[in-house]
């Protein structure tokens, strides 16, 4: 009965108990848990065009899909802080190429600077969008 207990929640939450004396340790927080901690103990931003180089500076552009980068958003969100990609939405950049924006913009250095103008954050959306275009068509 112990046996297909000890099985039983293992199998339910993924974590073995200890065996012979040695302990399991708890499972890794999501890389997305330490970047959302980071930013938001970094949380002195004036300005919503400082949002993009924090989220850069705290590794978002290593997370491994854009699902995991708007997740890492959300749980910003969850703290009572903008979302990090509001400014950009509203001048056009779609959820779908968050991630792809960002290393974009590392790489090219484009838009990363602080104090945007709308007008501005528009001509590199476009930009982006032109330079997407290329890379995937070669």
């Amino acid at each position: 009965m112990i046996k297909w207990l000890k099985g039983f929640l293992r199998r339910l939450t993924g974590i073995s108990t200890p065996v012979g004396g040695v302990s399991w340790a708890p499972p890794e927080p999501e890389p997305s848990e330490h970047m959302a901690k980071q930013y938001l103990a970094n949380w002195d931003i004036p300005d919503v065009a400082l949002r993009m180089p924090l989220i850069i500076q705290v590794g978002g552009a290593t997370l491994p899909s854009n699902e995991k980068l708007l997740s890492l958003c959300r749980k910003i969100e969850l703290h009572g802080k903008p979302h990090p990609f509001s400014s950009w939405f509203r001048q056009g950049l779609l959820e779908q190429e968050c991630l792809t924006f960002v290393k974009w913009q590392i790489e090219t250095k484009q838009g990363v600077r602080a104090l945007l103008t709308d007008r501005e954050r528009q001509q590199v959306i476009d930009l982006f969008r032109r330079s997407s275009t290329k890379r995937v068509s070669r």
